[in-house]
């Protein structure tokens, strides 16, 4: 199923075989993320909003529901919400960048808030933990892995919308490695990095 986010508020989907997309409602707030689970397709916003929408036969999908409204820190700015399904478990990863600190670049300092959430009860859990896994994340995409050689468990991999800032954050103790994981500075807005995984679909 290909699943859309189109003038920041709205969605679409469009099922093999449909002929035309499938719009939903429109949102109060800017969508950041989106994934399809299970039947639902869910929804992560600014400010830690967390929606999803059942899909149905036809183009009879269900009204919005609230899964889960996480807490958030607006200081300097709200944070960038991305969903991830790891070992099972539904994660929520807010990124936040704070700026005007020295020794890092224009991109600000990257920290990261995990959940996991449980869409059963819709309650959410602050974790520090990741079990060994590692999380890959950029502009456009996120995934986790867990056993792979020469990677830091329990981390996120990450490079920023700019390129400019590639390291790995260590979630227990919230440090940061920066540096290029591709042996340059990549700056260009055409070709930033960005990480893709094996697909075995």
């Amino acid at each position: 199923m290909l699943m859309v986010i189109y003038e920041t508020k709205k969605l679409a989907y469009a099922r093999p075989g449909d002929e035309t997309w499938t719009f939903l409602s429109q949102n109060k707030t800017a969508y950041w993320d989106i994934v399809y689970y299970e039947g639902r397709i869910y929804a992560a916003s600014f400010y830690g909003r967390i929606t999803s929408y059942k899909v149905r036969a036809g183009d009879n999908s269900s009204k919005v529901e609230l899964v889960a409204q996480l807490p958030i820190k607006i200081h300097p700015l709200p944070p960038m919400t991305y969903i991830v399904e790891s070992a099972r478990a539904s994660l929520i990863i807010l990124w936040y960048n704070h700026y005007g600190l020295k020794d890092f670049s224009k991109c600000g300092i990257p920290e990261f808030v995990v959940f996991n959430l449980d869409l059963n009860t819709k309650t959410y859990t602050e974790i520090k933990d990741l079990d060994d896994r590692i999380i890959f994340l950029d502009h456009l995409s996120i995934f986790s892995s867990v056993h792979l050689p020469c990677c830091k468990p329990n981390s996120i991999y990450l490079t920023d919308r700019g390129g400019k800032n590639m390291g790995i954050y260590d979630l227990q103790n919230g440090s940061i490695t920066l540096s290029s994981h591709i042996g340059h500075e990549s700056c260009d807005p055409f070709t930033r990095p960005m990480w893709t995984g094996q697909s075995f679909i």
